[in-house]
């Protein structure tokens, strides 16, 4: 488990006039789940490769238990990521595609064994050791890539929408594994989702984004109760919540709000603010 620090996160791609991450900061405590949610295009994903070392910060820095990883490249970050794609090697069985990146770091092959097992064991994938990924359905598929960032017992986990591909059944079904992964592992676990619901279920804490700005940090509790603006009270939610215009005037000593209903036969209403 690590505490990760993101401090000031700054991305400006060649030749672009606007950043694409402006200044975010963000301390996520060891142990913790945190979820990065907003729109097509507002930097999550970015973020996400810039923890991982797929992306260079132009400024800003990124700190794993007070050591600065900015400049370090993926493979010595001590970081595993979850892809979309699941990125798993179609000729290897599912026990070399979990042994892989034991091997390529020279673990002896008695504990790859032991591993392989510990992690086919925690995912309920014992029996799939010996198929090939295409005899798998799309949610072991997914297991074994979880399986394979798992068995690296890295720092910190990164997942990257890893059931956006999955069938509204398995979607659920996969969701309630992670969350009992993370409260069995107590891992550091960021995630990459557009599913609001998928953020509400599974998070510790939600981070919302919008065109590269942080725009709320809080539970989901709090960001669904009390959303710090209008762009976050109105993304979050299955509806979405409603806005009302009103007119605000003050009276002597009091605060009145004034709004017309159209159905009312567009007639003024007015009632007191306390």
């Amino acid at each position: 488990m690590s505490q990760l620090e993101l401090r000031d996160i700054r991305k400006t791609y060649p030749g672009a006039l606007d950043e694409t991450l402006k200044g975010i900061n963000i301390d996520i405590a060891s142990g913790e789940f945190l979820t990065l949610v907003g729109p097509s295009g507002c930097g999550k994903s970015t973020l996400m490769n810039s923890i991982a070392g797929l992306e260079s910060i132009t400024g800003g820095s990124i700190v794993v238990e007070g050591k600065d990883i900015s400049t370090m490249e993926p493979k010595d970050r001590d970081i595993a990521m979850v892809f979309q794609s699941y990125a798993l090697y179609p000729t290897m069985s599912v026990r070399e595609n979990i042994a892989f990146g034991l091997k390529i770091r020279g673990m002896p092959k008695d504990e790859i064994q032991q591993e392989v097992e510990r992690v086919a064991d925690l995912l309920q994938i014992s029996a799939l050791l010996d198929k090939k990924p295409a005899r798998l359905s799309g949610g072991q598929q997914q297991r074994v890539a979880m399986g394979r960032a798992l068995a690296r017992r890295p720092k910190i986990y990164l997942f990257d929408e890893p059931l956006s591909n999955l069938d509204a059944k398995l979607r659920v079904e996969m969701r309630t594994e992670i969350k009992k992964l993370h409260q069995r592992l107590k891992t550091t676990i960021v995630y990459v989702t557009h599913d609001q619901i998928e953020a509400m279920t599974l998070a510790d804490r939600i981070a919302v984004l919008k065109d590269g700005e942080l725009q709320q940090l809080g539970t989901p509790k709090e960001v669904y109760d009390t959303p710090e603006n209008l762009f976050v009270a109105g993304f979050m939610g299955s509806p979405s919540m409603s806005f009302i215009n009103v007119t605000v005037e003050q009276a002597g000593s009091a605060w009145w709000s004034t709004l017309r209903a159209a159905m009312a036969g567009n007639l003024p209403c007015q009632c007191r603010i306390t």
